[in-house]
């Protein structure tokens, strides 16, 4: 069922987060076509998909903490840590 409220709402939260992204000159991360959002990871680097593809300096810089303020994190948590007891022995 088509809500037009709450799509108001979402487009002016779109409308917010690309202005922020190109405030900090990295709207390429954000892409919205067909009516599919996306957050484009070929635009960015990040230490963790840097560690799952074997990037030795993003397996050396891991300390043992991976986004402990958030709860959902602690899958992610569990399958680097079993990544890093791999990787020891």
């Amino acid at each position: 069922m088509y809500d037009r409220p709450m799509q108001k709402q979402l487009d002016v939260i779109i409308r917010s987060m690309r202005t922020t992204l190109q405030e900090y000159g990295i709207e390429r991360i954000f892409e919205l076509k067909h009516g599919t959002m996306r957050i484009c990871p070929e635009q960015f680097t990040c230490d963790a998909y840097l560690f799952f593809e074997g990037n030795l300096d993003a397996i050396n810089s891991y300390h043992g903490e991976y986004m402990t303020a958030y709860s959902w994190a602690n899958m992610t948590e569990g399958y680097i840590s079993w990544q890093m007891g791999k990787i020891m022995s």
